[in-house]
């Protein structure tokens, strides 16, 4: 599936969030994937491999550097690979930061929960670090502006992309 989110600075970033149990299965199973050749570890470039696959891209070295600050060697074990990924979820945004995000671009007085679907899309091709490209956004904006009216109600939108 593709799920594109508009990631704004989150005031925890920096903190570890706990892993629930749920979440500590689904990355013990996950490690299992990443580490593809059987050897008790992943490196960034497995990591790498898996998160293209489903559409994360990292800046050049970025991904390396954030392995090499978890642990010095480049590898990370299972339970280091726990730590990076309670780490990783600190760095993902919340249901409500992305509806925070959106409401900016909802023009309205009252705001109204609705977003200009041409206000949006320059956003996505103009703005940020990680541009999407004309067909990548198209395709966006083909699921998020259900009625095709050019109006997009990203509340509903977040609960869409976040179940």
């Amino acid at each position: 599936f593709l799920l594109l989110v508009f990631c704004v600075e989150c005031p925890n970033r920096d903190q570890k969030m706990p892993l629930t149990e749920k979440e500590t299965a689904l990355f013990k199973d996950a490690f299992v994937l990443f580490d593809r050749d059987a050897r008790g570890s992943v490196t960034a470039a497995d990591l790498e491999v898996v998160w293209s696959s489903m559409g994360r891209t990292f800046a050049e070295g970025e991904l390396e550097g954030l392995v090499k600050a978890a642990s010095p060697s480049g590898s990370l074990n299972e339970a280091q690979f726990l730590q990076f990924m309670a780490q990783m979820k600190s760095k993902v945004a919340t249901s409500e930061e992305i509806v925070d995000a959106l409401s900016v671009f909802d023009s309205s007085a009252n705001k109204d929960g609705y977003v200009d679907t041409s206000s949006l899309r320059h956003a996505m091709l103009q703005m940020g670090d990680e541009r999407l490209t004309e067909k990548e956004c198209d395709l966006f904006m083909e699921i998020a502006d259900i009625n095709s009216d050019g109006k997009i109600q990203y509340r509903e939108l977040v609960k869409y992309l976040t179940q």
